[in-house]
């Protein structure tokens, strides 16, 4: 009888265990996805906690933005504006990802036909060529007749260059039409980059809003923050 209620508590405590262990065990699979419910602006913010993973660990993050909203770009220890990134966990293992509004419905298309300079492009749309100047950024000088090439100018028309030349852009416009110059003043969007905030993010240009056209402004300043505290492009570079 000892024998049997002895086998009997074994059996149990077996089970129990086998029940148990996959919640004690550390997950095998490196991975986590954010799934945000985002606002405007929205941000999803990730935290890796200690139990699952060490610095040093490869970890694949996933951003899947809610209906209305589009990714933005990563913060935190993640970079770039891929939804899905690799990132090696550092000792705090916090990640943000943001996301932002979809381009409204009433934007354009138009197909670059050149770059100009960081913030300045010309494009192809309904059978004429017009040049557009980005809303609510300024890049450093390249092209002015009477001043200097400025500092980090080349390296923010190169950027400039690399995002959209030759691109099909959306153009959205904010209040005014045009500049004194008779350029269209619009935001520029290439594929999910939000053009003018990317610019700003990444260090190639300053926030620089003039009312009326104001619908972004307090994303570009933030933007510019972000920057300067990263010490990204012209605020590592230029005095």
């Amino acid at each position: 009888m000892g024998i049997t209620v002895a086998c009997t508590i074994a059996i149990i405590a077996a089970t129990v265990l086998f029940i148990l262990e996959p919640w004690e065990q550390t997950p095998s699979a490196k991975a986590y996805t954010l799934v945000a419910v985002a606002s405007p602006l929205g941000a999803g913010y990730v935290s890796v906690s200690d139990s699952e993973y060490d610095p040093g660990d490869q970890v694949t993050l996933t951003a899947n933005p809610a209906d209305g909203y589009t990714f933005d770009h990563w913060g935190g220890d993640a970079s770039g504006t891929s939804a899905t990134i690799v990132v090696t966990m550092d000792s705090d293992k916090d990640i943000t990802a943001y996301f932002q509004e979809v381009p409204p419905s009433s934007t354009v298309e138009a197909r670059v036909t050149r770059v100009v300079d960081g913030d300045t492009i010309d494009v192809y749309m309904d059978g004429v060529v017009h040049r557009v100047r980005y809303i609510g950024i300024d890049t450093p000088e390249t092209v002015h007749p009477s001043e200097p090439v400025e500092c980090f100018g080349k390296e923010a028309s190169a950027k400039n260059s690399q995002l959209v030349g030759g691109k099909t852009v959306r153009l959205e416009k904010d209040v005014s039409e045009t500049d004194q110059y008779g350029r269209l003043l619009r935001y520029v969007w290439v594929g999910d980059i939000f053009v003018n905030d990317y610019l700003v993010r990444q260090g190639y240009a300053y926030a620089s809003t003039y009312p009326p056209d104001v619908k972004y402004a307090d994303q570009f300043a933030e933007a510019q923050t972000e920057a300067i505290a990263n010490n990204r492009g012209l605020w590592a570079t230029c005095e």
